[in-house]
């Protein structure tokens, strides 16, 4: 088993729009296409995971059929795969430490301390992928859904309804209303141009009723959509 202390930043994932993740350097962005990412630790089947577990703390997943990183408050993991009789299983050289999951329930034994009847909370688990994938803020919205994903080179727009579209733009540096609390993006690409304004304005959901700390306002070739988001570093 390996342990490591750092700080979620810098450990880069692969790029999914829901669960998939993997460690990842994020490259050029090509416009025309979601970039693939280069996958180093896990491989590009990985998926994260949050479980919520009664008295005690949620802790994050990240897993592939080869290995696993538990993410703790105070340090990582990496766990290989190991047999079980039901679900999967990962546990260190010794299998004195080991997390089994089954569906969307799992057990974290830590030797001294085990953590039962955790459930996965797929919810938290989109928005944890995407930080630890490296999205700096992430936005969505409703009718039609959509979301927005920015990192530091790229910024992923992703509309639902009423066909998946996707588009991907370089990020660029926005222009500033201190005043205001606005941030305005303008991006472009080769076939579409957008502009988003993040505006410091207490938001919720239309749908979940979830409460964020900023107004979205996206407008993507003459179509707006308007959605919450926040930031994820």
């Amino acid at each position: 088993m390996q342990r490591f202390k750092f700080q979620l930043p810098v450990l880069w994932l692969t790029y999914s729009l829901l669960t998939g993740c993997a460690y990842f350097t994020e490259p050029e962005v090509d416009p025309e296409t979601i970039v693939p990412m280069r996958m180093d630790a896990l491989s590009i089947k990985a998926t994260t995971f949050v479980y919520e577990c009664p008295a005690a703390d949620d802790f994050t997943v990240s897993a592939d059929n080869d290995q696993a990183w538990v993410f703790l408050p105070e340090e990582t993991l990496q766990l290989k795969s190991v047999p079980t009789a039901s679900g999967v299983k990962y546990a260190n050289d010794t299998e004195t430490v080991s997390f089994w999951n089954k569906g969307e329930e799992a057990i974290l034994d830590l030797g001294a301390t085990q953590y039962t009847a955790c459930k996965n909370n797929r919810s938290k688990a989109i928005w944890e992928n995407a930080k630890l994938k490296g999205v700096d803020f992430r936005a969505l919205g409703n009718e039609p859904g959509w979301i927005v994903e920015m990192g530091q080179r790229s910024v992923v727009f992703v509309r639902f309804q009423p066909e998946m579209v996707q588009h991907v733009f370089k990020t660029t540096e926005p222009v500033t209303d201190a005043v205001n609390g606005e941030s305005v993006y303008t991006l472009d690409n080769d076939d579409h141009d957008m502009q988003m304004t993040i505006s410091e304005i207490s938001c919720q959901d239309s749908m979940s009723g979830e409460s964020f700390e900023s107004k979205v306002t996206v407008k993507l070739d003459g179509q707006v959509f308007i959605g919450c988001g926040k930031a994820l570093h």
